[in-house]
């Protein structure tokens, strides 16, 4: 999943369970990621 934090885009990968949302793993996305998502 795509999204911006403090005006960065970041790539989450995340697992969804009955109850939550549990974050594995945030990071910066990459110049090519960046440009899908404003597409």
């Amino acid at each position: 999943t795509f999204g911006l934090l403090q005006g960065r885009v970041i790539a989450v990968v995340h697992t969804e369970r009955e109850d939550c949302t549990r974050i594995i793993s945030a990071r910066k996305a990459t110049k090519y990621e960046q440009r899908t998502y404003f597409e």
